[in-house]
Protein backbone atom coordinates (compact mmCIF):
# COMPACT_ATOMS: atom_id res chain seq x y z
CA UNK A 1 0.00 0.00 0.00
CA UNK A 2 1.36 3.38 -0.99
CA UNK A 3 2.02 5.65 1.95
CA UNK A 4 0.48 9.12 1.92
CA UNK A 5 3.03 10.44 4.38
CA UNK A 6 4.81 12.50 1.74
CA UNK A 7 1.57 13.99 0.49
CA UNK A 8 0.68 15.04 4.02
CA UNK A 9 4.06 16.68 4.50
CA UNK A 10 3.43 18.73 1.37
CA UNK A 11 0.33 20.17 3.02
CA UNK A 12 1.98 21.20 6.27
CA UNK A 13 1.02 24.85 5.83
CA UNK A 14 -2.64 23.98 5.25
CA UNK A 15 -2.53 21.56 8.14
CA UNK A 16 -1.27 24.27 10.47
CA UNK A 17 -4.10 26.53 9.35
CA UNK A 18 -6.54 23.69 9.95
CA UNK A 19 -5.51 23.23 13.55
CA UNK A 20 -5.02 26.95 14.08
CA UNK A 21 -3.50 28.79 17.01
CA UNK A 22 -5.65 29.49 20.01
CA UNK A 23 -5.49 30.72 23.60
CA UNK A 24 -3.60 33.93 22.99
CA UNK A 25 -5.45 35.44 25.95
CA UNK A 26 -4.45 32.62 28.27
CA UNK A 27 -0.86 32.91 27.09
CA UNK A 28 -0.72 36.59 27.97
CA UNK A 29 -2.38 35.94 31.33
CA UNK A 30 0.08 33.14 32.18
CA UNK A 31 2.93 35.47 31.22
CA UNK A 32 1.65 38.16 33.60
CA UNK A 33 1.02 35.66 36.39
CA UNK A 34 4.54 34.27 36.13
CA UNK A 35 5.80 37.83 36.47
CA UNK A 36 3.56 38.39 39.49
CA UNK A 37 4.10 35.20 41.50
CA UNK A 38 7.94 35.29 41.86
CA UNK A 39 7.71 38.91 43.01
CA UNK A 40 5.02 38.34 45.63
CA UNK A 41 6.08 34.96 47.06
CA UNK A 42 9.12 36.41 48.94
CA UNK A 43 6.69 38.56 50.91
CA UNK A 44 5.35 35.37 52.50
CA UNK A 45 8.78 34.64 53.95
CA UNK A 46 9.81 38.14 55.02
CA UNK A 47 6.54 39.90 55.77
CA UNK A 48 4.54 42.37 53.80
CA UNK A 49 6.39 45.52 54.80
CA UNK A 50 9.91 44.24 54.07
CA UNK A 51 12.74 46.54 53.08
CA UNK A 52 13.01 46.82 49.24
CA UNK A 53 16.67 45.72 49.17
CA UNK A 54 15.87 42.56 51.16
CA UNK A 55 12.87 41.87 48.93
CA UNK A 56 15.01 42.14 45.77
CA UNK A 57 17.58 39.72 47.18
CA UNK A 58 14.88 37.16 48.01
CA UNK A 59 13.34 37.00 44.50
CA UNK A 60 14.14 33.58 43.04
CA UNK A 61 13.33 32.02 39.65
CA UNK A 62 14.23 28.60 38.16
CA UNK A 63 17.34 28.49 36.01
CA UNK A 64 16.81 28.58 32.21
CA UNK A 65 18.57 25.24 31.84
CA UNK A 66 16.01 23.52 34.03
CA UNK A 67 13.12 25.11 32.13
CA UNK A 68 14.57 24.20 28.72
CA UNK A 69 15.20 20.62 29.87
CA UNK A 70 11.58 20.26 30.98
CA UNK A 71 10.35 21.72 27.69
CA UNK A 72 12.56 19.38 25.63
CA UNK A 73 11.02 16.39 27.40
CA UNK A 74 7.52 17.60 26.53
CA UNK A 75 8.53 18.18 22.89
CA UNK A 76 9.97 14.67 22.71
CA UNK A 77 6.66 13.27 23.93
CA UNK A 78 4.74 15.27 21.30
CA UNK A 79 7.03 14.07 18.49
CA UNK A 80 6.69 10.47 19.67
CA UNK A 81 2.91 10.79 19.66
CA UNK A 82 2.93 12.33 16.19
CA UNK A 83 5.04 9.52 14.72
CA UNK A 84 2.85 6.82 16.31
CA UNK A 85 -0.24 5.73 14.37
CA UNK A 86 -3.46 6.78 16.12
CA UNK A 87 -5.08 4.07 18.20
CA UNK A 88 -8.76 3.15 18.23
CA UNK A 89 -9.28 5.34 21.28
CA UNK A 90 -7.58 8.31 19.64
CA UNK A 91 -9.79 7.89 16.55
CA UNK A 92 -12.95 8.54 18.54
CA UNK A 93 -14.61 11.90 18.29
CA UNK A 94 -13.20 14.24 20.91
CA UNK A 95 -14.78 17.52 19.88
CA UNK A 96 -18.32 18.69 19.26
CA UNK A 97 -17.67 19.24 15.57
CA UNK A 98 -16.50 16.61 13.09
CA UNK A 99 -12.94 17.90 12.95
CA UNK A 100 -10.78 15.61 15.03
CA UNK A 101 -8.39 17.45 17.33
CA UNK A 102 -6.22 14.78 18.98
CA UNK A 103 -4.93 14.92 22.52
CA UNK A 104 -1.64 16.05 20.97
CA UNK A 105 -3.30 19.38 20.26
CA UNK A 106 -4.07 19.84 23.94
CA UNK A 107 -0.46 19.06 24.79
CA UNK A 108 0.71 21.59 22.18
CA UNK A 109 -1.53 24.27 23.62
CA UNK A 110 -0.13 23.55 27.06
CA UNK A 111 3.39 23.74 25.59
CA UNK A 112 2.65 27.26 24.41
CA UNK A 113 1.53 28.20 27.91
CA UNK A 114 4.74 26.67 29.26
CA UNK A 115 6.75 28.80 26.83
CA UNK A 116 4.93 31.93 27.97
CA UNK A 117 5.72 31.03 31.58
CA UNK A 118 9.35 30.39 30.66
CA UNK A 119 9.63 33.80 28.97
CA UNK A 120 8.06 35.56 31.96
CA UNK A 121 10.42 33.85 34.41
CA UNK A 122 13.30 34.80 32.14
CA UNK A 123 12.25 38.45 32.33
CA UNK A 124 12.16 38.29 36.14
CA UNK A 125 15.54 36.57 36.23
CA UNK A 126 17.00 39.12 33.84
CA UNK A 127 15.97 41.98 36.13
CA UNK A 128 16.81 40.47 39.53
CA UNK A 129 20.08 38.64 38.76
CA UNK A 130 23.55 39.69 37.72
CA UNK A 131 26.70 38.31 36.10
CA UNK A 132 26.55 34.91 34.43
CA UNK A 133 23.05 34.21 35.72
CA UNK A 134 21.73 37.27 33.90
CA UNK A 135 23.29 36.11 30.63
CA UNK A 136 21.73 32.67 31.10
CA UNK A 137 18.30 34.20 31.62
CA UNK A 138 18.80 36.40 28.56
CA UNK A 139 19.67 33.33 26.46
CA UNK A 140 16.67 31.43 27.82
CA UNK A 141 14.44 34.41 27.06
CA UNK A 142 15.64 34.56 23.46
CA UNK A 143 15.29 30.79 22.94
CA UNK A 144 11.80 30.73 24.46
CA UNK A 145 10.67 33.61 22.25
CA UNK A 146 12.01 31.90 19.12
CA UNK A 147 10.34 28.60 20.01
CA UNK A 148 7.03 30.36 20.58
CA UNK A 149 7.21 32.09 17.20
CA UNK A 150 8.44 29.13 15.13
CA UNK A 151 5.32 27.05 15.64
CA UNK A 152 7.30 23.85 15.10
CA UNK A 153 4.87 21.81 17.18
CA UNK A 154 2.00 22.79 14.87
CA UNK A 155 3.86 21.21 11.98
CA UNK A 156 4.58 18.05 13.95
CA UNK A 157 0.92 17.76 14.86
CA UNK A 158 -0.33 18.30 11.30
CA UNK A 159 1.61 15.28 10.02
CA UNK A 160 -1.32 13.00 10.86
CA UNK A 161 -3.96 15.31 9.48
CA UNK A 162 -5.26 12.64 7.08
CA UNK A 163 -7.10 10.88 9.91
CA UNK A 164 -8.80 14.17 10.71
CA UNK A 165 -10.43 14.34 7.30
CA UNK A 166 -12.08 10.96 7.78
CA UNK A 167 -14.23 12.49 10.53
CA UNK A 168 -15.94 14.94 8.18
CA UNK A 169 -19.46 14.07 7.11
CA UNK A 170 -21.46 15.32 4.19
CA UNK A 171 -22.73 18.43 5.98
CA UNK A 172 -20.55 19.02 9.05
CA UNK A 173 -21.92 22.50 9.78
CA UNK A 174 -25.44 21.11 10.20
CA UNK A 175 -24.07 18.32 12.40
CA UNK A 176 -22.36 20.90 14.58
CA UNK A 177 -25.54 22.97 15.01
CA UNK A 178 -27.46 19.83 16.03
CA UNK A 179 -24.81 18.94 18.57
CA UNK A 180 -24.83 22.48 19.94
CA UNK A 181 -28.59 22.37 20.49
CA UNK A 182 -28.33 19.04 22.33
CA UNK A 183 -25.39 20.08 24.45
CA UNK A 184 -26.58 23.50 25.55
CA UNK A 185 -30.38 23.01 25.31
CA UNK A 186 -30.59 26.10 23.10
CA UNK A 187 -30.31 26.64 19.35
CA UNK A 188 -27.10 28.27 18.24
CA UNK A 189 -28.99 30.76 16.09
CA UNK A 190 -31.23 31.67 19.05
CA UNK A 191 -28.24 32.47 21.25
CA UNK A 192 -28.26 36.26 21.53
CA UNK A 193 -24.85 37.19 22.85
CA UNK A 194 -24.18 40.67 24.25
CA UNK A 195 -21.30 42.80 23.14
CA UNK A 196 -18.07 41.98 24.90
CA UNK A 197 -17.75 45.59 26.00
CA UNK A 198 -20.85 45.22 28.19
CA UNK A 199 -19.41 42.15 29.90
CA UNK A 200 -16.05 43.88 30.40
CA UNK A 201 -17.80 46.95 31.79
CA UNK A 202 -19.68 44.88 34.37
CA UNK A 203 -16.50 43.01 35.31
CA UNK A 204 -14.75 46.35 35.75
CA UNK A 205 -17.51 47.47 38.12
CA UNK A 206 -17.03 44.25 40.11
CA UNK A 207 -13.27 44.86 40.27
CA UNK A 208 -13.79 48.41 41.53
CA UNK A 209 -16.25 47.24 44.19
CA UNK A 210 -13.99 44.39 45.33
CA UNK A 211 -10.93 46.65 45.44
CA UNK A 212 -12.90 49.27 47.39
CA UNK A 213 -14.04 46.74 50.00
CA UNK A 214 -10.49 45.43 50.44
CA UNK A 215 -9.07 48.96 50.67
CA UNK A 216 -11.66 50.08 53.23
CA UNK A 217 -11.01 47.03 55.42
CA UNK A 218 -7.21 47.44 55.25
CA UNK A 219 -7.33 51.20 55.83
CA UNK A 220 -9.64 50.77 58.81
CA UNK A 221 -7.34 48.17 60.35
CA UNK A 222 -4.20 50.32 59.92
CA UNK A 223 -5.99 53.38 61.33
CA UNK A 224 -7.00 51.43 64.42
CA UNK A 225 -3.50 49.99 64.94
CA UNK A 226 -1.11 52.78 63.83
CA UNK A 227 -3.27 55.82 63.27
CA UNK A 228 -3.01 58.30 60.41
CA UNK A 229 0.81 58.19 60.45
CA UNK A 230 0.86 54.46 59.65
CA UNK A 231 -1.68 55.04 56.90
CA UNK A 232 0.63 57.56 55.26
CA UNK A 233 3.68 55.29 55.55
CA UNK A 234 1.97 52.23 54.04
CA UNK A 235 -0.20 54.01 51.43
CA UNK A 236 1.56 52.42 48.43
CA UNK A 237 1.37 48.91 49.90
CA UNK A 238 -2.34 49.37 50.66
CA UNK A 239 -2.99 50.31 47.03
CA UNK A 240 -0.98 47.39 45.62
CA UNK A 241 -2.51 44.78 47.93
CA UNK A 242 -6.08 45.99 47.44
CA UNK A 243 -5.80 46.10 43.64
CA UNK A 244 -4.16 42.65 43.56
CA UNK A 245 -6.89 41.18 45.76
CA UNK A 246 -9.69 42.66 43.66
CA UNK A 247 -8.20 41.73 40.29
CA UNK A 248 -7.34 38.14 41.21
CA UNK A 249 -10.85 37.65 42.63
CA UNK A 250 -12.84 38.84 39.61
CA UNK A 251 -10.46 37.53 36.94
CA UNK A 252 -10.22 34.23 38.83
CA UNK A 253 -13.99 33.80 38.80
CA UNK A 254 -14.06 34.67 35.09
CA UNK A 255 -11.39 32.06 34.37
CA UNK A 256 -13.27 29.39 36.33
CA UNK A 257 -16.36 30.17 34.27
CA UNK A 258 -14.41 30.00 30.99
CA UNK A 259 -12.86 26.67 32.00
CA UNK A 260 -16.29 25.27 32.85
CA UNK A 261 -17.68 26.31 29.47
CA UNK A 262 -14.76 24.78 27.55
CA UNK A 263 -14.94 21.53 29.56
CA UNK A 264 -18.65 21.22 28.81
CA UNK A 265 -18.18 22.13 25.15
CA UNK A 266 -16.88 18.66 24.25
CA UNK A 267 -18.27 15.16 23.73
CA UNK A 268 -15.87 12.42 24.73
CA UNK A 269 -14.80 11.52 28.25
CA UNK A 270 -11.23 12.55 27.54
CA UNK A 271 -12.12 16.04 26.32
CA UNK A 272 -14.60 16.76 29.09
CA UNK A 273 -11.89 16.13 31.68
CA UNK A 274 -11.44 19.39 33.57
CA UNK A 275 -7.66 19.04 33.71
CA UNK A 276 -6.97 18.58 29.99
CA UNK A 277 -7.82 22.10 28.84
CA UNK A 278 -5.39 25.03 29.02
CA UNK A 279 -8.17 27.15 30.48
CA UNK A 280 -8.16 24.88 33.54
CA UNK A 281 -4.46 25.47 34.17
CA UNK A 282 -5.05 29.18 33.72
CA UNK A 283 -7.89 29.08 36.26
CA UNK A 284 -5.74 27.09 38.70
CA UNK A 285 -2.95 29.67 38.43
CA UNK A 286 -5.35 32.52 39.14
CA UNK A 287 -6.82 30.72 42.14
CA UNK A 288 -3.26 30.16 43.37
CA UNK A 289 -2.52 33.86 42.89
CA UNK A 290 -5.65 34.70 44.87
CA UNK A 291 -4.62 32.42 47.75
CA UNK A 292 -1.08 33.86 47.81
CA UNK A 293 -2.45 37.42 47.82
CA UNK A 294 -4.68 36.66 50.81
CA UNK A 295 -1.80 34.98 52.64
CA UNK A 296 0.37 38.04 52.04
CA UNK A 297 -2.39 40.27 53.40
CA UNK A 298 -2.78 37.98 56.41
CA UNK A 299 0.91 38.40 57.22
CA UNK A 300 0.23 42.00 58.21
CA UNK A 301 -2.06 41.47 61.23
CA UNK A 302 0.05 38.58 62.54
CA UNK A 303 3.24 40.67 62.31
CA UNK A 304 1.56 43.43 64.33
CA UNK A 305 -0.23 41.13 66.78
CA UNK A 306 -0.02 42.23 70.42
CA UNK A 307 -2.17 42.43 73.51
CA UNK A 308 -3.46 45.85 72.48
CA UNK A 309 -4.29 44.87 68.86
CA UNK A 310 -5.72 41.38 69.46
CA UNK A 311 -9.37 42.33 68.81
CA UNK A 312 -8.58 44.36 65.67
CA UNK A 313 -6.39 41.53 64.36
CA UNK A 314 -9.11 38.91 64.87
CA UNK A 315 -11.65 41.09 63.11
CA UNK A 316 -9.41 41.69 60.08
CA UNK A 317 -8.37 38.03 59.81
CA UNK A 318 -12.03 37.08 60.04
CA UNK A 319 -12.76 39.46 57.16
CA UNK A 320 -10.05 37.81 55.02
CA UNK A 321 -11.41 34.33 55.79
CA UNK A 322 -14.94 35.44 54.95
CA UNK A 323 -13.75 36.95 51.68
CA UNK A 324 -11.97 33.73 50.71
CA UNK A 325 -15.07 31.69 51.54
CA UNK A 326 -17.11 34.00 49.33
CA UNK A 327 -14.63 33.55 46.48
CA UNK A 328 -14.64 29.73 46.67
CA UNK A 329 -18.42 29.61 47.13
CA UNK A 330 -18.90 31.70 43.98
CA UNK A 331 -16.45 29.42 42.08
CA UNK A 332 -18.35 26.27 43.11
CA UNK A 333 -21.65 27.92 42.24
CA UNK A 334 -20.42 28.70 38.72
CA UNK A 335 -19.17 25.13 38.28
CA UNK A 336 -22.52 23.66 39.30
CA UNK A 337 -24.60 26.21 37.40
CA UNK A 338 -22.92 25.73 34.02
CA UNK A 339 -21.34 22.28 34.34
CA UNK A 340 -24.49 20.26 35.04
CA UNK A 341 -26.33 18.18 32.45
CA UNK A 342 -28.88 20.83 31.48
CA UNK A 343 -27.68 24.34 32.36
CA UNK A 344 -30.54 26.70 33.14
CA UNK A 345 -28.55 29.91 33.38
CA UNK A 346 -29.63 31.25 29.98
CA UNK A 347 -33.02 32.17 31.46
CA UNK A 348 -31.39 34.85 33.62
CA UNK A 349 -30.37 37.09 30.74
CA UNK A 350 -29.30 39.98 32.96
CA UNK A 351 -26.91 37.94 35.10
CA UNK A 352 -23.24 38.74 34.57
CA UNK A 353 -22.22 35.09 34.28
CA UNK A 354 -25.02 34.36 31.78
CA UNK A 355 -23.93 37.22 29.57
CA UNK A 356 -20.32 36.05 29.75
CA UNK A 357 -21.29 32.46 28.84
CA UNK A 358 -23.37 33.59 25.89
CA UNK A 359 -20.47 35.65 24.60
CA UNK A 360 -17.99 32.78 25.11
CA UNK A 361 -20.28 30.35 23.29
CA UNK A 362 -20.83 32.74 20.41
CA UNK A 363 -17.10 33.24 20.05
CA UNK A 364 -16.30 29.53 20.33
CA UNK A 365 -19.04 28.44 17.93
CA UNK A 366 -17.82 30.97 15.36
CA UNK A 367 -14.28 29.59 15.71
CA UNK A 368 -15.51 26.00 15.45
CA UNK A 369 -17.53 26.69 12.32
CA UNK A 370 -14.54 28.47 10.77
CA UNK A 371 -12.43 25.38 11.53
CA UNK A 372 -15.03 23.18 9.85
CA UNK A 373 -15.12 25.34 6.73
CA UNK A 374 -11.33 25.33 6.63
CA UNK A 375 -11.28 21.55 7.02
CA UNK A 376 -13.70 21.11 4.13
CA UNK A 377 -11.51 23.23 1.87
CA UNK A 378 -8.44 21.35 3.06
CA UNK A 379 -10.12 18.00 2.30
CA UNK A 380 -10.84 19.12 -1.24
CA UNK A 381 -7.21 20.11 -1.76
CA UNK A 382 -5.98 16.94 -0.09
CA UNK A 383 -8.14 14.66 -2.26
CA UNK A 384 -7.15 16.60 -5.37
CA UNK A 385 -3.46 16.13 -4.52
CA UNK A 386 -4.00 12.39 -4.01
CA UNK A 387 -5.68 12.07 -7.40
CA UNK A 388 -2.86 13.99 -9.04
CA UNK A 389 -0.21 11.74 -7.45
CA UNK A 390 -2.14 8.61 -8.42
CA UNK A 391 -2.34 9.76 -12.04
Amino acid sequence: MRSSFGNTLRHLSDGTRLYGREHQGQGLAVFLLCLYLPLVIPLLRNGVWVDPTVWIEEVRVPTPGLLLAAYSVVVAVVIALALTPPSAVAATESTPYPVQRPVKTKIIQNCRLFLNAMIALGVVGLIFTSGVDRWEHLLGLVVGTLLLQLGHLDEVNSVQVESVLLMLGKDPLVDYDRWFARRWTIERTALEAPEWTKVVRKNLVLVILWVSVQAVALISYILLVHGANGLFIHALSIILLSVAAGLTSVVGLSSVLASTVVSRHATSRRSTSFSIHPESYFAALLVLAKIITVLVMAMLPFSWLSEQTRIETLIYVGFLILEMLLFFSASLWLLRRWGKKEPQGFATSNAIDAQAVRHLLKKKSAKDRASIRGAVIYRQRFNKALKTDAA
